[in-house]
Parts: structure tokens; sequence; C-alpha cells
């Protein structure tokens, strides 16, 4: 999302192209659409319980050089949730494990049962 101009608040969606020097700039069409956006993007994420797996996954992520990037398929599945009324908010921790199984450091068994074990942890 950027926000055109310095002193006007009306914010567009920039589409990236295949020349990246020319992206396409839709302007978003209501005010609704605007705080959607804003909730999606600019919403403060939960602050992870310290625990060994936490370090473990972080540990991971730094030695590979490893981020989440969200992609239009997350969009998707967020609106969906929304939707039906049943908000799911992946924290820090939760998000990396999902940049490592897609940067294909780790299986999908090995993300599921990290993933189990930093909610024990976390829980208790």
């Amino acid at each position: 999302m950027v926000f055109s101009g310095l002193d006007t608040w009306s914010p567009s969606v920039v589409v990236p192209q295949p020349d990246p020097r020319k992206p396409v700039i839709f302007p978003v069409p209501s005010p609704l659409m605007q705080f959607q956006l804003e909730m999606l993007y600019f919403r403060d994420m939960r602050k992870p319980a310290p625990s060994k797996t936490a370090n473990h996954i972080r540990l991971l992520a730094r030695r590979y050089h490893v981020v989440y990037s969200p992609t239009s398929g997350d969009e998707l599945a967020h609106h969906i949730t929304r939707l039906a009324d049943d908000m799911v908010e992946l924290d820090e921790i939760e998000r990396l494990l999902i940049g490592l199984q897609r940067a294909g450091h780790l299986s999908r068994t090995e993300m599921v049962r990290l993933q189990a074990q930093y909610l024990r942890e976390s829980k208790s």
C-alpha cells in the first residue's frame, strides 16, 4: 500500500508488473477497503513467549536468511477467515516457520512438529 502524496491520505495499491520500473497503481475504492487494508498490514503482532523452540526457529531463520513474505494466497486466506468471523493471526515464530518451509529448509512434517512443540511451550 502506497500513499499518493505526503499531504493527502488517499491510499493506493501497487501491483508489481514484469518491468519493476513501471508499477501500475490502482486507487483503493472505499474507506471500508482502506480500513481493511490497514488492519491487514498495520496490525500489531503478538509478542511470542521466550522458549527454547522459538529461539531454535529464530536461529534457523537467521542461519538461512529467511523471512516471511506474504503471498496472494495468504491474503485470500486472511479475507476468507475474516469473512467467516474467525480471525487467525500468526505470530512471528509461526510466520518464520512458514517462511522456512516455503524456502525448502523444513519439510511439512518438521514444520508441524516444531509448531506443535512451540505452541505447547508457549501455552505453559
